[in-house]
């Protein structure tokens, strides 16, 4: 947002800040001392309606005990309730007659006893609807006994009083009067505006409430039936039938609209009296105030724009000006200055001459920094000649650096591939040595045999010659030969399963070809050639695998990674021998396209720090070693680069250690088509 618009925003915003808070305060506080108002007026009022109506009544009782109260009247009808005188009844018709017409708003008047109809009437004879009689709490003498209507709908009022004369009580009479004054003081609309009206209302004999009076907002009559749904509508009319006074500020009258009402109740008629008003006119006056403050608020705000409008140009056209000068230096006019009007504010024109000095010294600071890019250009340039022939020196140095190191990776491949022919030449060597010490001595018991087989033989034929060679003497000489001939058959039987292993151990050496192995038999073969290598230890081995268990594999290098794996153990258990005889067990199972071998090693205890260096190719944990390289380092190359597995080892304390190998299954491929897929994966 730009500074001219933020000064408009700023001058709106502050007159808003000013008229928000003044106005609500205003609207709300108005808004209290009007309902203020409008309660105490409606309280007054109905109090005022009260008293009235109670007047009304009061005077409607004088009346009644006006007539009662007629000597001559109780005289002459106690005479002619006891003995019948025509006299006296035509004195009681004129005495009622004068009444009549004597006393105010008298329509009609009977008398009669007290259990009996009327004997004398005087004045109108009305259709009357009963009401249910009043019955005040002190039983007064004069009480209400019903309301009645004639054709025109004016409304008439019924009392009834007992007849006393001499303590004694002689009859009733029932007096039907105009109820003008109740209707002229209902609607009497003073202090209730356009919309307030008075409500008077009743319970008919059927204990139905009733209007008393007619509606000012709706064609009616007296005495009209309150309908069910208008009831529902507007409890308020219930209200002071019920006896509950008070003030009723958010409640809906018979038409459905909003009113504020306040409620009384008659106890001597037990009547209910509403006075209310609309809250819309009630409201009006504030509704009024709160369109003159909107017009007020538009007006300042108006205001307030214009006066932003003002200070804002006044402001920010020096500002633009500036910025324009601005602009036009930065193009290259370096000569124009900034020039503010002395009608302007003192801080304008003393931003234009810092901007004229800003501008010079801007100047100046861009010639000497053109000075100074030069000078470092050529600085620059002089530096990226060299790093180019620093740059072009390294690159041949680490041109020939990389020959070197391809050079020496061929090496260490070479070196390898050697290191573990010579591990295997090694390790047919030590089988062949030890077949070797093995086959000496039954092939020397075998030629001792036939040796002395020889001598015994030649005496034999020569006592033959000499015929001096008896049955007893050759039987035991065949003996002698049969026992010689078993004795060899055994030592050569002997000798060619040492070979025959040994044999299959050897060839599997030397053919690096992957063949389909029967793995059970194959374990017992390598077993038995080991056993002249265990023949100087305490160990012996045990195979555990199913016999039908198969896996190809290249079989060399499988006897290649065992042979080395358990001599390194047996290498490792010459620093700490076990004291009693101990065992290897190879244990053999099938798993999810893997076979899983675990050559357990017992007496070998192998220290947790040491597990993760024991397979580097330099172990530093071998004290007594004279090895170049570490033959567990072997058997992990043989197992991991050639059979395709793996291997990890684990110890427990007084239970010696674990080798697991997990070996997958390799397809037999044709040699050369083998060694193409091992260049293409290097």
């Amino acid at each position: 947002m730009s500074i001219y618009n933020r000064i408009i925003a700023a001058c709106i915003g502050l007159a808003l800040v000013a008229i928000l808070p003044f106005g609500i305060m205003s609207y709300l506080s108005g808004k209290q001392i009007l309902q203020t108002s409008v309660q105490e007026r409606l309280n007054a009022v109905a109090n005022n309606q009260r008293d009235k109506i109670s007047h009304v009544i009061t005077a409607w009782q004088d009346r009644v005990a006006l007539i009662a109260s007629r000597t001559q009247l109780r005289v002459s009808l106690k005479d002619y309730l006891l003995t019948g005188n025509p006299s006296a009844l035509a004195k009681v018709n004129k005495i009622l007659s004068d009444a009549q017409h004597s006393v105010r708003a008298v329509d009609s008047i009977a008398v009669g006893p007290i259990n009996g109809p009327a004997i004398a009437t005087a004045g109108n004879t009305l259709t009357q609807m009963e009401l249910t009689p009043a019955i005040p709490r002190h039983k007064p003498k004069i009480r209400l006994v019903s309301f009645a209507t004639d054709t025109q709908d004016t409304l008439y009022v019924r009392l009834e009083t007992a007849m006393e004369l001499e303590g004694e009580i002689i009859g009733r009479v029932v007096v039907t009067l105009h109820a003008d004054e109740l209707l002229k003081a209902t609607r009497d609309y003073t202090g209730l505006g356009q919309t307030g009206e008075t409500i008077l209302t009743a319970y008919d004999t059927k204990y139905q409430p009733v209007y008393l009076s007619p509606l000012r907002h709706k064609p009616s009559t007296p005495l009209q039936q309150i309908p069910s749904y208008t009831i529902n509508k507007a409890n308020l009319l219930l209200a002071g039938l019920s006896g509950k006074e008070g003030l009723m500020e958010q409640v809906a009258d018979y038409r459905g609209v909003v009113v504020m009402a306040a409620t009384r109740y008659i106890p001597e008629m037990q009547w209910g009296l509403v006075v209310k008003m609309d809250q819309q006119e009630i409201l009006s006056p504030i509704a009024n105030f709160q369109k003159q403050l909107i017009l007020v608020a538009i007006a300042l705000l108006f205001t307030a724009v214009v006066l932003g409008i003002v200070l804002a140009r006044a402001i920010v056209m020096p500002i633009r000006a500036l910025a324009s000068n601005t602009q036009k230096i930065q193009q290259g006019e370096l000569n124009l200055r900034t020039r503010i009007p002395s009608s302007q504010t003192p801080e304008l024109q003393e931003l234009a001459i810092s901007f004229n000095r800003l501008t010079e010294n801007l100047i100046e600071t861009k010639s000497t920094q053109e000075l100074h890019v030069e000078e470092q250009t050529r600085k620059l340039q002089n530096l990226n000649q060299k790093l180019e022939q620093r740059l072009n020196s390294s690159a041949r140095n680490l041109q020939q650096n990389q020959f070197e190191l391809t050079a020496l990776r061929e090496a260490l491949s070479e070196t390898r591939n050697e290191l573990i022919h010579s591990d295997k030449m090694a390790a047919l060597g030590s089988l062949m040595a030890s077949l070797s010490q093995e086959i000496i001595k039954p092939l020397g018991s075998a030629i001792t045999a036939v040796s002395n087989l020889q001598t015994t033989t030649v005496e034999k034929k020569a006592s033959t010659d000499t015929r001096q060679l008896d049955g007893e003497e050759l039987s035991c000489h065949l003996d002698l030969i049969i026992n010689t001939c078993n004795q060899l058959q055994t030592q050569l039987n002997f000798v060619s399963a040492m070979t025959s292993d040994t044999r299959q151990i050897t060839l599997d050496l030397l053919n690096p070809d992957i063949r389909t192995i029967e793995l059970a038999p194959y374990l017992k073969k390598l077993a038995a050639s080991m056993q002249p290598i265990l023949k100087s230890t305490s160990y012996h081995i045990s195979i555990t695998c199913p016999h039908s268990l198969q896996i190809s594999t290249y079989p060399g290098a499988l006897v290649q990674a065992l042979t080395t794996l358990i001599v390194g153990a047996l290498h490792r258990t010459r620093e700490t021998p076990p004291q009693q005889l101990a065992e290897i067990s190879i244990y053999a199972e099938e798993g999810a396209g893997v076979c899983c071998l675990q050559v357990n090693v017992s007496g070998l205890e192998i220290a947790p720090n040491q597990l993760a260096s024991m397979f580097e190719p330099f172990d530093t944990t071998l004290r007594n070693t004279e090895e170049p390289v570490s033959r567990l380092f072997i058997v992990r190359k043989i197992i991991t680069d050639t059979l395709k597995g793996t291997i990890n080892c684990t110890s427990t304390p007084g239970q010696g250690c674990c080798f697991t190998i997990n070996l997958a299954t390799l397809e037999n491929k044709h040699p050369v088509v083998q060694h193409a897929q091992e260049l293409l994966n290097e």
